[in-house]
């Protein structure tokens, strides 16, 4: 008896220092990311832990890296294994990273179904800091896709989730939170909003411990260096920068990616170059496909166009072209626009597999039904009534059966079954139908669609059919694109594309006329010009330099 209680007092002290190993690892793997690489290459040779918890904490480690397709591949190797399954706590850690690291590498696909799992999973156990965890990828996903409306109400959810709990990862979650928004409002130049939620995030800071703080307080710290310089705060963007060097994250690759805006405003454009380098030195090839590498880049090409190294700036220029060439987002936009809301399309289109067999079933027995309706209505005219429910019924499921076939063809089909074919699924059913496959539309078509998706649906049609290079449509025209009267039309495009209709046709032709002259270097620039749509040569080159900084000829020159 004693001999069997040692072996059980021997696994449950193994089994504490395991857990307590492994959080040793993970809190490696934010502070000494490389570190934690190689310590894992090592134990995973050994065999010391099962090969999820490994591929956890490496996740944990890309993340912090900005090497989101890497997270992305480590986690799924974790989600997918079958002992995860019983390790509740890790399977949701997991589950936030994959949602949050898809959506950072640019695959959007994966992302509407792990947010969307996410979600269900959070609500099955009741566990709103997961939810919100997933809430603030949703938003995240929704500003990808310039859907900023969208993005705060997710972000706003989330807050709410968290407001007012006490444990260390309620305020932990809530700082990430605010972290969100101020990205948010900082982008939208909101200076003064994200200043106060900067604040408020720097107050829930002071209640973590240190180490788990470090992250976060250098992140906060790079933020509100920049709005201070922003907002004319004399000194406090000083401070504010001191506080950020005095962290470990700014000696990161992150940390040093955070302060370039800062050191951007200050004019320190020696030290954003020197970053960015640092940088790129550390970033593997085979995940330079994400936001974060993007906008390196980005900070970059200013840095060396304000020191004059203009063929610096213009190759880091190209090459964020090309990056923003592969990632084919408006591929994936597209998609996600045809069905307005992208989870519950994914989660129809996923319930379509169970349906179509209830389908054939149901297109028996309705068969059946109909042939002694008919039979029925030759002798009893008061059955008239319920004879047409009975064709409303079935050109319902003759919709569903449309939509399956058409997802088939896209090869967009997806295995999650589904209980109920009732009224209620073939209502949302009926709605991807009207979707899917858009028509031009006709005035009032989008009456439901709020202004942004409005312009978001008419900006991707205009740029897919190259409607901008089309002389003989007119303000008219376009409004019945949009599906709006002429008014609604005007202040849409104002809101959203900060324009007027002219400056944004020629805009798009601006751009069409870049890739023109790749395409045909040996074009004449009137020919660059008329092809694009702005046949006036003396135009063509006024506008191309108000857009571009530079003359078609010196651009070409570049080249």
């Amino acid at each position: 008896m004693r001999y069997f209680l040692f072996i059980i007092l021997s696994f449950v002290v193994a089994a504490g220092y395991s857990a307590s190993r492994l959080t040793d690892l993970r809190e490696q793997a934010y502070l000494f990311p490389q570190v934690a690489l190689r310590q894992i290459d090592s134990l995973q040779q050994k065999a010391q832990y099962p090969s999820y918890q490994l591929e956890y904490i490496r996740s944990c480690a890309y993340f912090r890296l900005s090497m989101f397709g890497r997270a992305l591949d480590s986690a799924e190797k974790a989600y997918h294994s079958v002992e995860i399954k019983s390790d509740t706590v890790l399977y949701r850690r997991i589950s936030m990273i994959l949602a949050e690291a898809s959506v950072f590498a640019f695959s959007l696909d994966k992302a509407t179904r792990y947010i969307r799992k996410g979600k269900e999973y959070a609500t099955s156990i009741s566990d709103h800091v997961m939810l919100a965890g997933m809430l603030l990828s949703e938003g995240y996903l929704y500003r990808r896709l310039s859907l900023s409306k969208k993005a705060y109400e997710c972000a706003f959810r989330a807050e709410k989730l968290l407001e007012g709990g006490k444990s260390e990862t309620e305020i932990y979650y809530l700082s990430h939170t605010y972290g969100f928004l101020m990205m948010y409002y900082i982008s939208d130049r909101k200076y003064a909003e994200a200043w106060q939620i900067g604040l408020e995030r720097s107050k829930l800071l002071s209640r973590l411990p240190e180490l788990r703080r470090d992250n976060q307080s250098g992140y906060l710290y790079s933020k509100v260096a920049f709005l201070a310089h922003m907002l004319g705060k004399e000194f406090e963007d000083e401070k504010y920068y001191e506080l950020f060097l005095g962290t470990h994250f700014s000696k990161t690759l992150v940390g040093r990616l955070e302060i370039n805006d800062y050191l951007l405003t200050m004019k320190n454009y020696d030290q954003v170059i020197v970053n960015a380098q640092a940088y790129v030195r550390e970033m593997d090839r085979r995940d330079t496909l994400n936001i974060s590498y993007e906008r390196l880049l980005q900070q970059a090409c200013v840095a060396y166009e304000a020191v004059g190294d203009y063929r610096k700036a213009y190759a880091v220029a190209k090459r964020r072209l090309s990056i923003q060439q592969a990632i084919r987002l408006n591929n994936e936009r597209n998609y996600l626009l045809e069905n307005t809301d992208l989870f519950n399309a994914l989660a129809a289109r996923e319930e379509l597999e169970e349906t179509e067999e209830k389908l054939r079933v149901q297109t028996i027995w309705l068969g059946v039904l109909t042939g002694l309706l008919l039979l029925s209505l030759l002798a009893l005219g008061g059955f008239m009534r319920k004879g047409g429910k009975m064709r409303i019924r079935i050109v319902e499921l003759e919709k569903l059966k449309v939509l399956h076939q058409y997802l088939l063809k896209k090869g967009q089909y997806a295995g999650r079954k589904t209980a109920d074919t009732g009224k209620q699924e073939e209502k949302a059913a009926e709605e991807v139908v009207e979707q899917a496959v858009p028509e031009v539309p006709r005035k009032g078509a989008f009456s439901r669609f709020s202004n942004e998706e409005l312009f978001a649906l008419f900006d991707r049609r205009v740029r897919q059919e190259k409607l901008y290079l089309d002389y003989s449509l007119g303000r008219d025209q376009y409004a019945r694109i949009m599906g709006v009267d002429k008014n609604r039309f005007a202040g849409v495009l104002k809101e959203f594309g900060n324009t007027n209709l002219a400056a944004y046709l020629n805009s798009l032709r601006l751009e069409y006329a870049i890739e023109l002259f790749h395409e045909n270097p040996e074009w004449p620039i009137s020919k660059i010009a008329e092809q694009s749509a702005i046949p006036n040569l003396s135009t063509f080159y006024r506008l191309f330099k108000d857009k571009y900084g530079m003359s078609p000829n010196l651009f070409r020159n570049k080249m």
